[in-house]
């Protein structure tokens, strides 16, 4: 036990040491750009360059106009005393380059103080992830492209021009605000108030950027590398062979692998087949898999790290990418974009005394018998109802915890039924804590719906500690199915959520709303029958319509529920129940099921809430690359309209449109199984 614990703060300590060193290092390249966009003399160049329709109107004035761009950036550098850092490796000027509003490239601003107008090009059509990049930085908010080459953001014409001398460099992406902005509105600032958006590019941040996280690697003997929210290595890991290209790198998604020969065979695989654009497109045509191992699932780490920008330790064992066990602690960075994982082997740390652990043991047992048998002869309760809640359940492993319990995975003692046990958690042991978990679990039993979580039981022990047994579901979180393949088919996504409102849509004909509609809250499990089967779960949010059902009521008079998936009014007026909330967030769980992203994600609270009053998501089609059906794009503007009243006006009326959809868009049985075949991990594999 000492050791484990040891090995656990080493690893805790581990990753705070990386976090500091990332912030350090980003925050400083991240402020001289916010500080660039912020120069009067690139607010105007900005302006002046998008004042004129066509070249011609600019005639001789756009060389001055230009030069303002490089006027700024060397004022700025010379006066900035911040950007030498303490510990940090001299600040080097970064190239730039400015676009419109209308994503048009304006002029590049060279590191070696070059300028060159691109004002007289034909129109660029910028990729996908560079346009959705850009559209975010006009809406006001700083954005980090990070680990991917320059194509992927500005196209191969405008990456070549820029000839950065890091094979994936880093670039930060900011708006220009039409005015002098101050610090807490760079995130707020309406659309209308920003006049364009300039690209960062940092010449050697990445290189920095692995060097450091490589070095706490070998000093700490663990590995210390980031991810993006769908999984793909951010930065070098120091578990990859050196013959992995720098370019590859960014390609390579982190998913577990059973063992260390096929890890070393995927890899071997990847490097044979460098022109792949991402590891997610290595399948042929066939619908299988060239290489065979994009059908793993993303590591434990690589799933959670985006669920919380808390530090999670993760203490039990599980499978890394390079097919061996290790143990681990992960924590998302919201500002960057980036998760920062870090582990450890774990069978690198010999215990002590291994040698003679048998005689110990020996030792032990003949030493604690006259306890157990004492134990046994007064038939005293256990001490503790999280390790034995009642004696006919017995609880194997714990699933997760939340903020009001922990769930465990446990069994019947004598009808010999898998279940999963919920247990308050010991810190949340008021009054307040306890008639909400009674809440949640007699709301959920009043259900009936095959698509809403079933109660079995509900009590407490002896000593207070309250608990539920729910039926155990065998399957993923959307959150999960959609970390493990991305964005889904329009089909699969109509499918889930039919069976979504279906649960809710009998919340409310019993006057209850959910409140916390989300897709960590909704499981998705494999029937033989019907293939895909939703149950939505996570009730302790739940409240009625009408204030006089006071038999569930609690204090709760503050904001209850998930943010980003909250409707605007919810905000404004927590206290005040209205459907039509729950189909805003029903909405937005369509969105993240079509787009692979939710809505709307921000670092801090404030700049959440300013988003979802005011602002619009980006299109569904500039995350996904492709067009999506008009009409289905307006079924989800309409469940996520600001004001509620011209929002879907009740989840029947949004079954029935769904419903609509289904003749065009089948998904069958097959198709699911496809897809659990490929995804699911191997636990969930051997029951299909």
């Amino acid at each position: 036990q000492q050791a484990e614990k040891s090995a656990q703060q080493s690893l805790s300590l581990a990753l705070d040491y990386s976090s500091l060193k990332i912030k350090q290092l980003l925050h400083r390249d991240q402020q001289f750009a916010i500080d660039l966009a912020g120069q009067p003399d690139v607010q105007e160049a900005v302006r002046s360059l998008t004042r004129f329709d066509s070249t011609a109107e600019l005639s001789g004035s756009a060389d001055e106009i230009i030069q303002q761009f490089s006027d700024a950036a060397r004022n700025l550098k010379s006066q900035s005393s911040e950007l030498s850092s303490h510990g940090l490796r001299a600040f080097q000027t970064p190239d730039v380059i400015f676009f419109s509003r209308d994503l048009q490239p304006l002029a590049i601003v060279f590191a070696n103080g070059d300028i060159r107008s691109m004002v007289d090009q034909a129109s660029t059509r910028l990729p996908p992830d560079g346009a959705a990049d850009l559209a975010r930085a006009l809406s006001g908010r700083t954005v980090l492209h990070a680990s991917e080459s320059l194509a992927t953001l500005l196209g191969e014409t405008l990456a070549d021009e820029l000839n950065a001398s890091e094979i994936n460099p880093l670039a930060w992406i900011v708006p220009v605000h039409a005015h002098t902005a101050k610090p807490s509105e760079t995130t707020t600032t309406r659309r209308s108030d920003v006049l364009g958006a300039a690209i960062v590019i940092s010449p050697n941040t990445n290189r920095w950027l692995n060097e450091a996280l490589f070095s706490i690697s070998h000093s700490n003997s663990v590995d210390v590398f980031m991810v993006d929210r769908d999984g793909f290595m951010q930065t070098h890991s120091v578990n990859l062979p050196e013959d992995v290209p720098p370019a590859l790198r960014a390609k390579f998604r982190v998913t577990e692998i059973a063992t260390s020969s096929e890890a070393e065979a995927r890899l071997n695989q990847m490097v044979d087949q460098q022109d792949l654009s991402t590891e997610s497109e290595s399948f042929n045509t066939e619908g299988g898999s060239s290489l065979g191992h994009t059908v793993n699932p993303l590591t434990i780490a690589a799933a959670s790290v985006s669920h919380s920008p808390e530090a999670q330790l993760h203490g039990q064992r599980y499978r890394t990418y390079t097919g061996k066990w290790c143990i681990g602690v992960w924590q998302w960075l919201p500002e960057f974009g980036m998760g920062l994982i870090v582990e450890r082997d774990s069978n690198q740390d010999a215990y002590p005394l291994s040698s003679t652990w048998p005689w110990a043991l020996l030792l032990s047992l003949a030493s604690i018998a006259p306890i157990l048998v004492a134990k046994r002869l007064s038939k005293g309760p256990a001490p503790s109802a999280l390790k034995q809640p009642l004696g006919r359940y017995h609880i194997h492993e714990e699933l997760g915890a939340g903020g009001m319990g922990v769930v465990y995975r446990a069994s019947h003692t004598e009808l010999g039924r898998d279940i999963a046990l919920k247990v308050l958690r010991v810190d949340r042991q008021d009054d307040d804590d306890h008639r909400r978990f009674d809440r949640e679990a007699r709301l959920a039993a009043s259900l009936s719906s095959p698509h809403s979580v079933t109660i079995y039981d509900y009590g407490r022990n002896e000593h207070g500690e309250a608990f539920c047994v729910m039926k155990l579901l065998d399957g993923l979180t959307l959150s999960e199915i959609v970390a493990r393949s991305g964005h889904q088919s329009p089909a699969r996504a109509i499918w889930i959520m039919r069976q979504v409102c279906q649960a809710v849509l009998e919340a409310h004909s019993k006057g209850l709303m959910h409140r916390d509609l989300k897709p960590q809250n909704i499981m998705l499990s494999f029937d033989t029958i019907v293939g895909d089967w939703a149950v939505v779960f996570d009730f302790g949010l739940a409240k009625p319509l009408e204030p006089n059902q006071g038999v569930f009521q609690t204090a709760e008079t503050v904001w209850a529920g998930t943010p980003m998936y909250m409707a605007p009014e919810r905000f404004r007026a927590p206290s005040v129940m209205d459907p039509r909330s729950d189909v805003y967030s029903l909405g937005c769980v369509l969105y993240f099921l079509l787009t692979g992203r939710p809505p709307f994600a921000e670092c801090d609270p404030e700049s959440m809430f300013a988003l979802i009053l005011t602002q619009q998501p980006l299109e569904i089609e500039t995350h996904r690359g492709e067009a999506i059906d008009s009409e289905l794009n307006a079924l989800v503007q309409a469940c996520m309209a600001k004001d509620k009243h011209d929002r879907v006006g009740s989840v029947a009326d949004l079954i029935q449109r769904l419903d609509s959809f289904a003749p065009r868009y089948p998904w069958t049985q097959e198709d699911a199984h496809h897809w659990w075949q490929r995804h699911a991990d191997e636990e969930l594999a051997k029951k299909l």
